[in-house]
C-alpha cells in the first residue's frame, strides 16, 4: 500500500513539473514587450497623456477584417509606452490623444504588429487635427436604399491616399475606416492642420441587381489650409445637387425630344405634355431652393422630379408597343366590319366579296392616317397582315354555311344549327327598317367617339399622400416598410401563398435617423412575426409552462408611456423602469396562469429560455383600445382563420391577419428583448422638434426613403407612400352610355311588338324562345359591331380636331390594345345590355317563353296547386281556343289508362273562362290517380290571354294533370301552324334562300 501511495505521488509530481515548464516555456514564448516613444510633430517634444489603443484582429480559418479590443494604455511624462501582446497575434495600435473637452486634438496614428516581427522600439509623431463635418449625406436620386459612404483623405492634386503611419485616412461608415475603430461619428473627419490635402468622397448603393458608385472631389482645400482646432461644415447636397439636376435637366431634354418625334408619328400626346410642363415646374422649384441653401427641400424635390421622369418615360416606351399591338387587333376587327357592311347591302356572294373588299380598303386607309400604330408600322407588314384578314374571313363566310348545314342534317335542331338562319333573318329585319336601324346605329357610333376623344385613364407609379383616419390626438411620424403583405390569402396548405407579417426594418436605420436635425426623439419597436393559431396550425412564438404566447414585444418604456398611453394601463404594481428581465402581462393573463406580482417564470421562445419577473399588471380592455401613430392598435398581430370550406380532403382554409387579445402578450423593454431572438423591428417612431411639419417629413420620407410614413397630426392622420396609381378624366360619359342603352332597350321593345306576328310564326315552326331571341341579340350584336369600329375610328379622328380647336385639353390617347378593345366592347354592351334587357318582357308577346311547364305552389294538405301553362293566347284568337279546349276536354284522351271525367264550362265572362274536369285513372284498381281541376282562360297584360291551372289532389296525379293540359297547348299550337300553313300556300318549314351574312 505505501509503495502504491509512493507511485502515485511520485508521478503527480512528474505532471506537474511538465505542466508548469510548458507553462513557463508557453509565457516566454508568447510575451512580447513593444516600447515606444510619442513626439508632437510641431514642436518635437514628448507627449504625455497620449492614448494607446491595441486593437486584435479576430482569429479563424483565414484572418477576419473585424478588430476586436485587446488592451489599451496612456504615455507617461516622458511621452513612452510599453505593450505586451502575443508574438503569434496580429495586432493594430492606434495612437491618439484627446483634449480635455474630450475631442480628438490629433490625427490618429495607426501601425501593426504582425506575427513574427520583433518590434522593440518605435517612435510616433502626431499632427494636430482640424475638424471637417459634412451635413445630409450622398444621396442617390434614383434609387431609395441608404449609401454607403467613406470619406478619403487624400494628397492635394492626387488620389494617393495621405501616408500617415500604417493607417490610412478613411473614416465612413466602413469596417476598416478609423471611424469604426475610434468609434467616431460617420459623418466627421479628422485632417491634418497646416496642411493642403483633399476629400474624396466615394458612395455606393446596390438596387435592381447592380451597384451604382459616385466619387465626389471636394478640391477646397487644395490652396488653403486650416487652423489647429478649426471647424468647417461641408453640406454634402451643395455637391451631389447640381450634378443630380443637371442630370435630370439632360433627361427631361431627351423626353422632350422623344415627344416631339412621337407626335409627328400621330400620337396626341396632351396629358404627356402637362406632366412634362409638370416636371420643369418641379425642377425649377428645386433649383430656386438649393441656391437658397435649403438642400434638404431641394432634393426631395429632385427625388419628386426623377420619379415624374421616370413615370413618363415608361408611359411612353410603353406607348408604342401598346399601339402596335392594338393595329393588328383592329386591322382584323375592321375587316369583319367590312363584310358585315357589305351582307347588309347585297345578298349575292359575289357582290359581297367585291363591296366587303372596297369598304376594307376605306376603313383601312381611315385606320392608317387616323391610328398612330399604323403609321408606325412597317407598310409592307400592314398590307401583309390586311390582305391575310380580309381573304381569311371572306373565306370563313362562304364556307361556315354549308358546314353548318351538314352539321345540321346529323343532329337534332339547335341554336348553333340555326346560327346561319337567324343571322339572315337578322340581317333582312336590319334592311326592312333602314330608318330605325339608322338612328340606333347613329347614337352608338356617337357615344363609342365620345368615349374615345373626351375621356381619359392614367396610370402610373408615384407618391400617394392621403388623410386616413379623423383627429387623432398624437405628434409624431411611425416608418415601416414598403409594400405591405396581403391580409388575406388562402392557407399554405390550400395551395395559397398565405399571409405574413410585414417586412423588418434594419437596424442601420436607427443610428441614420439619429443623425437627421430634424427628429427629437427615436422610439423603436420589436415584435415577434405573426403566428398562426387555427385549427391546422397553432404555433405560439413562445410558452409559459403550458400557456402559448402569440406576442412579445420589445418597447422603449418612456416614449411608449408619452405618446401611447401604455403606462396608464398598469392597474397593479408598477410600469416597466428600462431593466432587464422586466416584464408586464394583462390582468387576464395572470389570472390565466396563477402568477403574482413580483413572481418569476421561465419563457421558452425558439429552444431559449428566458427568466423574466412581473412587475405590472395591465387593463385588458383598455388595452385592446390604445393605438400608435397609425391609428391602429398596438397589439401585435397573429394569424386566424377568416374561412373554411369543408371537402372530402383537407378543408380550405383562408387565413388573415388579426390582432391578438391582451393576454396572449407579454411586454418587455428593449434591454430585455435585445437576448430574444424572436424579435424584430417592425417599426420606428420619431417625434419631431416643434418647428418641423410632420406632413412635410412624412412626405419627404416617402419620395427619399421608399418607406410607408404614418403622419399623427392634430387634424388626423396622413399615409405617404410610393405606389402604383390610376386616374380617370371625363367619366360623365357614363350617362350618355346609359341613355343609349335606355334608347336601345325602347328600340327592342318596339321592335318586338311591332314584329309580334313574325313571332307568333316562328314559334309555330319550331322556334323556342332561346332561338327568337337570337334573332334580336344577333340585330343588336350587328348594330354593336359597326358602332364600334366606325366610332372608334371617328373618335381618333377627333383627337386631331381637338388638338387644333383646344390644345390645352388634357385627354389621352386610347391607342393601346386594352383601351382599343374596351372601346369596342363599350359599343357592344351598349347594344347586347339594351337587347337582354328588354328580352326579359318579351313573354308578353311570345306564344311560348318555354316549352316547359313547372309548379309555382307545392300542395299542401287539400289547398289547390296552380300552374301556369305556357302558352299565350291573342284576343282576336280565344274564342276559338275556347272552342279547341272544350273540344279537348269532352273527347279526352285515353293514354296509359288516364281519362278525363265531367268536363264543363262553368262561367264565360268577358275576362276569361273555366274549365272543370276531372283527371285520373280508367280503373282505380291499376292506378289510384285522382285530381280535381280548374282550368282559367283569363285576360292578361294587353291583347293576351294566359292559361293557370288549379288542381287538388296527391302530387302525382296533379303532375298528370298538368301534362295533360301542356299537351293541349302543344295540339294548339300544331293546329295553328296548319291553318297558316294553308293561308300562305306554303310550307315555312321548306323554306330556302336563307344566307349568311
Amino acid at each position: 500500500m505505501r509503495t502504491t501511495r509512493l507511485k502515485y505521488k511520485i508521478i503527480l509530481v512528474l505532471i506537474f513539473l511538465v505542466l508548469f515548464s510548458d507553462y513557463i516555456h508557453l509565457v516566454n514564448a508568447s510575451s512580447r514587450t513593444v516600447n515606444g516613444i510619442v513626439i508632437e510633430d510641431e514642436s518635437e517634444v514628448v507627449m504625455s497623456g497620449a492614448r494607446v489603443i491595441v486593437l486584435q484582429r479576430r482569429a479563424g480559418r483565414s484572418w477576419s477584417n473585424i478588430w476586436n479590443s485587446h488592451s489599451s494604455t496612456i504615455t507617461d511624462v516622458q511621452g513612452c509606452f510599453t505593450l505586451n501582446v502575443d508574438s503569434e497575434g496580429n495586432y493594430l495600435v492606434i495612437v491618439t490623444h484627446l483634449d480635455e473637452s474630450g475631442e480628438y486634438d490629433y490625427i490618429p496614428y495607426g501601425f501593426y504588429i504582425n506575427p513574427g516581427e520583433d518590434v522593440i522600439n518605435i517612435s510616433v509623431t502626431l499632427w494636430r487635427t482640424s475638424i471637417v463635418v459634412f451635413d445630409g449625406l450622398d444621396h442617390f436620386i434614383e434609387s431609395t436604399a441608404i449609401p454607403a459612404t467613406t470619406y478619403r483623405v487624400t494628397e492635394p492634386n492626387s488620389t494617393d491616399l495621405i501616408n500617415y503611419g500604417s493607417l490610412n485616412l478613411i473614416y465612413g461608415s466602413g469596417t476598416g475606416s478609423i471611424s469604426s475603430h475610434l468609434n467616431i461619428p460617420s459623418k466627421k473627419i479628422y485632417v491634418p492642420s497646416n496642411r493642403n490635402f483633399r476629400v474624396e468622397v466615394q458612395s455606393y448603393i446596390s438596387y435592381s441587381g447592380k451597384t451604382v458608385q459616385t466619387i465626389l472631389k471636394i478640391n477646397d482645400f487644395d490652396a488653403k489650409t486650416l487652423e489647429p482646432g478649426e471647424f468647417t461644415q461641408i453640406d454634402l447636397r451643395s455637391l451631389v445637387l447640381p450634378e443630380a439636376i443637371t442630370k435630370l435637366e439632360e433627361e427631361t431634354k431627351n423626353l422632350e425630344t422623344l415627344i416631339i418625334d412621337k407626335e409627328r408619328d400621330g400620337f396626341y400626346l396632351a396629358v404627356e405634355r402637362q406632366q412634362l410642363s409638370e416636371i420643369h415646374q418641379t425642377t425649377n422649384a428645386a433649383i430656386l431652393l438649393m441656391e437658397q441653401g435649403r438642400f434638404k427641400e431641394a432634393f426631395t424635390k429632385s427625388r419628386e422630379v426623377f420619379l415624374l421622369i421616370s413615370d413618363l418615360e415608361n408611359g411612353l416606351n410603353g406607348l408604342l408597343v401598346d399601339a402596335l399591338r392594338s393595329v393588328y387587333i383592329l386591322v382584323g376587327f375592321t375587316a369583319i366590319t367590312a363584310i358585315i357592311f357589305s351582307s347588309l347591302l347585297f345578298e349575292e356572294s359575289k357582290r359581297k366579296v367585291f363591296t366587303s373588299l372596297i369598304l376594307f380598303a376605306a376603313l383601312a386607309f381611315a385606320l392608317f392616317y387616323l391610328h398612330p400604330g399604323a403609321q408606325v408600322t412597317g407598310v409592307q407588314d400592314l398590307v401583309k397582315v390586311s390582305v391575310i384578314s380580309i381573304i381569311s374571313l371572306n373565306i370563313i363566310a362562304l364556307v361556315s354555311p354549308f358546314g353548318l348545314n351538314k352539321v345540321a342534317s346529323k343532329v337534332d335542331v339547335s341554336l348553333l344549327n340555326l346560327t346561319i338562319l337567324l343571322i339572315s333573318i337578322a340581317k333582312r329585319s336590319l334592311r326592312r327598317r333602314k330608318t330605325r336601324f339608322v338612328l340606333t346605329l347613329t347614337s352608338v357610333l356617337f357615344l363609342v367617339a365620345s368615349f374615345i376623344s373626351l375621356t381619359s385613364f392614367t396610370s402610373g407609379y408615384g407618391l400617394s399622400f392621403n388623410r386616413i383616419s379623423e383627429s387623432v390626438m398624437k405628434d409624431g411620424v411611425m416608418i415601416r416598410t414598403p409594400d405591405p403583405p396581403p391580409e388575406r390569402a388562402a392557407a399554405p396548405f390550400s395551395g395559397g401563398p398565405g399571409v405574413s407579417g410585414v417586412t423588418p426594418l434594419d437596424e442601420s436605420l436607427l443610428g441614420w435617423y439619429l443623425q437627421i436635425d430634424e427628429v427629437a426623439y427615436i422610439a423603436p419597436r420589436y415584435e415577434n412575426f405573426p403566428q398562426r393559431q387555427y385549427r391546422e396550425a397553432n404555433n405560439p412564438i413562445g410558452r409559459i409552462g403550458r400557456t402559448p404566447i402569440f406576442g412579445i414585444v420589445g418597447i422603449d418604456p418612456l416614449f411608449e408611456a408619452e405618446v401611447n398611453k401604455l403606462s396608464s394601463t398598469v392597474i397593479e404594481g408598477t410600469y416597466l423602469t428600462g431593466e432587464t428581465g422586466e416584464v408586464l402581462i394583462s390582468k387576464k393573463f395572470l389570472e390565466k396562469t396563477g402568477y403574482n406580482i413580483g413572481d418569476s417564470f421561465t419563457l421558452s421562445s425558439q429552444e431559449r429560455e428566458h427568466n423574466l419577473t412581473i412587475v405590472g399588471v395591465l387593463d385588458d380592455e383598455y388595452l385592446a383600445e390604445l393605438t400608435d401613430l397609425d391609428g391602429y392598435t398596438i397589439l401585435p398581430k397573429k394569424i386566424v382563420e377568416m374561412e373554411r370550406i369543408e371537402a372530402d380532403g383537407p378543408d380550405y382554409v383562408i387565413e388573415g391577419l388579426a390582432p391578438c387579445t391582451p393576454d396572449e402578450v407579454v411586454w418587455v423593454s428593449l434591454a430585455t428583448g435585445e437576448n430574444i431572438t424572436s424579435l424584430w423591428l417592425q417599426r420606428i417612431d420619431l417625434m419631431l422638434k416643434d418647428s418641423v411639419d410632420a406632413l412635410e417629413f412624412a412626405r419627404s420620407t416617402a419620395l427619399n426613403r421608399g418607406f410607408r410614413a404614418w403622419a399623427s397630426t392634430q387634424s388626423g392622420v396622413y399615409l405617404a407612400e410610393l405606389t402604383d396609381y390610376f386616374n380617370g378624366k371625363g367619366l360623365p360619359i357614363v350617362i350618355p352610355w346609359i341613355i343609349v342603352v335606355l334608347n336601345v332597350i325602347v328600340t327592342m321593345m318596339n321592335a318586338y311588338y311591332e314584329r309580334r306576328h313574325e313571332v307568333m310564326i316562328y314559334s309555330s315552326i319550331g322556334m323556342n324562345p332561346w332561338h327568337i331571341s337570337g334573332i334580336f341579340l344577333a340585330e343588336a350584336t350587328v348594330i354593336g359591331v359597326l358602332g364600334g369600329c366606325i366610332g372608334y375610328l371617328l373618335g381618333l379622328g377627333t383627337y386631331k380636331i381637338i388638338f387644333l380647336l383646344t390644345p390645352s385639353l388634357q385627354v389621352k390617347q386610347k391607342v393601346s390594345a386594352v383601351w382599343s378593345l374596351a372601346a369596342i366592347g363599350i359599343s357592344m354592351m351598349a347594344v347586347i345590355v339594351g337587347g337582354l334587357s328588354a328580352l326579359k318582357n318579351s313573354t308578353s308577346i311570345t306564344p311560348s317563353l318555354q316549352r316547359r311547364w313547372s309548379i309555382d305552389k307545392k300542395q299542401k294538405s287539400k289547398d289547390e296547386t296552380r300552374m301556369s301553362i305556357p302558352v299565350q293566347v291573342y284576343e282576336d284568337e280565344v274564342e276559338e281556343y275556347v272552342e279547341f279546349v272544350g273540344l279537348k276536354l269532352e273527347i279526352g284522351r285515353e293514354a296509359n289508362n288516364l281519362v278525363v271525367r265531367m268536363p264543363k264550362l262553368v262561367s264565360s265572362v268577358e275576362k276569361g273562362w273555366e274549365y272543370r274536369f276531372i283527371y285520373g285513372s280508367a280503373n282505380t284498381q291499376i292506378s289510384a290517380l285522382y285530381s280535381r281541376n280548374r282550368l282559367f282562360i283569363e285576360k292578361g297584360e294587353g291583347k293576351t290571354y294566359t292559361i293557370i291551372l288549379y288542381s287538388v289532389g296527391d302530387p302525382e296525379s296533379v303532375k298528370q294533370a298538368g301534362s295533360f293540359v301542356r299537351q293541349i297547348g302543344l295540339d294548339w299550337s300544331l293546329k295553328r301552324e296548319e291553318e297558316w300553313e294553308k293561308k300562305m300556300g306554303t310550307n315555312l318549314k321548306n323554306v330556302k334562300g336563307f344566307d349568311v351574312i
